[in-house]
């Protein structure tokens, strides 16, 4: 568990500070609001209804949005990949 928030921890602030400066103790200050969750496969980080309160970043594997159209079909909308972020 403690490797898996260091490998976090280090994406997160490289993905951050790619973007954008950010010093170490406003990215501990950050990370402070943060939790750590594992999500497994085949499993909805939200489902239909929900309120999208949370940011995902990926640290291993990927996760994608979809809608369900009135044909029943399933439309992607993002996918997240490794070191990227997705929410609703």
């Amino acid at each position: 568990m403690l490797l898996t928030l260091l490998k976090m921890s280090q994406l997160l602030y490289q993905n951050i500070s790619e973007k954008t400066a950010i010093s170490t103790s406003e990215f501990e200050s950050f990370l402070s609001y943060t939790k750590s969750k594992t999500i497994a496969k085949h499993t909805h980080f939200l489902n239909e209804g929900e309120v999208a309160n949370y940011i995902a970043f990926v640290v291993s594997g990927g996760l994608y949005s979809y809608t369900i159209d009135d044909k029943g079909e399933r439309n992607v909308l993002p996918i997240a990949l490794e070191n990227y972020r997705i929410s609703d």
